[in-house]
């Protein structure tokens, strides 16, 4: 390690033996984290500011405080390593310091208290990125956080017209600028399309239990019932500190889950590459016409041990058949849940 490196790993185990809140959490999650950027993942490049571990915990419980100066910490660190060309890291001061204050209420509500701390925790990890929220249109970032937040009912205001009709405005000026919007629909009004949790409140309430990464995780798995809890998460997923090494273990200690050796569920963690490449090397003959399924089952003939293994080590599972219908629903709220989210990063 250089000595920039030992400077930054000195700092930050000094701020693990602070006993401050930060330094609490950090040595929480010392065990996935990079040793020169420890709030960072180490599979990752630092540069691309992805979390090791799910960082929303931490920031509810200061949101709940009232401790805004940790959360800038943290995230300072976490853009430490690309704070941005010829930028310092004041700018996610700031990023912060407007997420917190900002009044989210004028355009969604909830009895629950916790909704709006979640919701400023969800914009306050994506603002590592830097740039306009209203870019987070681009990618899956908005579905990402419908599905953290699809299990709470959501009360939506009639300011949201407003900023209805500003996307608009954006998208109709980007269509003359970048090729990427020439074909991005229009927001049609969105007021008579309230999604909400409606008789699945129960199942709703248990998935409130559990961390906002794990429960993106859990609930998706729902399109397809289940699959690979190490391999599922998205990148978008993980740039937001879903680290399935962490989820997986909170997702199996939630008796939501069932461990799944049935072969639609194995094939679908694998891809037919890799299956082939995995039958070459145990020797077992196969055609490559062949679909997965067949593939897993000519290694169930041939190398039992390895499905056996691939269930345990890839984590493969399939939600309990009590509660799969709820977490579907859930899913499907989650697909027009993300319009309103979209609309949101106007705000």
């Amino acid at each position: 390690m250089n000595s920039k490196g030992s400077d930054k790993g000195s700092y930050f185990q000094s701020l693990v033996s602070s006993g401050t809140p930060l330094g609490s959490f950090l040595a929480k999650i010392a065990n996935l984290s990079n040793s020169e950027f420890p709030f960072l993942h180490t599979e990752y490049s630092p540069a691309s500011r992805i979390p090791c571990a799910d960082i929303t915990p931490f920031i509810i419980d200061r949101l709940r405080k009232g401790d805004v100066a940790s959360i800038r910490q943290m995230m300072r660190a976490i853009i430490a390593d690309n704070p941005g060309l010829g930028l310092g890291q004041d700018w996610i001061n700031e990023e912060v310091d407007e997420i917190v204050h900002f009044g989210f209420e004028r355009y969604c509500k909830s009895s629950d208290p916790e909704f709006q701390f979640e919701l400023k925790a969800l914009f306050i990890v994506c603002s590592k990125n830097g740039g306009g929220r209203e870019f987070w249109l681009a990618d899956n970032t908005p579905f990402i956080l419908s599905l953290a937040l699809c299990c709470h009912r959501i009360e939506w205001q009639d300011a949201m017209e407003k900023l209805r009709e500003k996307a608009n405005r954006f998208i109709e000026r980007m269509r003359t600028e970048a090729p990427f919007w020439k074909k991005y629909p229009l927001f049609a009004d969105l007021r008579d399309e309230n999604p909400n949790v409606g008789d699945i409140e129960i199942v709703a309430r248990t998935l409130k239990a559990l961390p906002l990464m794990s429960r993106v995780h859990l609930i998706s798995l729902a399109k397809e019932g289940g699959g690979s809890l190490m391999r599922s998460p998205s990148y978008v997923m993980r740039s937001m500190g879903l680290n399935p090494i962490e989820t997986a273990s909170i997702l199996k200690e939630s008796n939501l889950l069932d461990s799944a050796a049935e072969t639609e569920m194995i094939a679908s963690a694998f891809s037919k590459d890799e299956l082939m490449a995995i039958l070459d090397e145990k020797s077992i003959q196969y055609r490559k016409s062949w679909k997965k399924i067949q593939m897993v089952e000519a290694l169930g003939s041939g190398a039992p041990s390895f499905i056996r293994d691939a269930v345990d080590r890839e984590a493969i599972v399939r939600i309990k058949p009590e509660i799969m219908a709820p977490i579907q629903s859930l899913y499907s709220s989650a697909i027009v849940l993300q319009e309103y989210i979209k609309l949101l990063c106007f705000a």
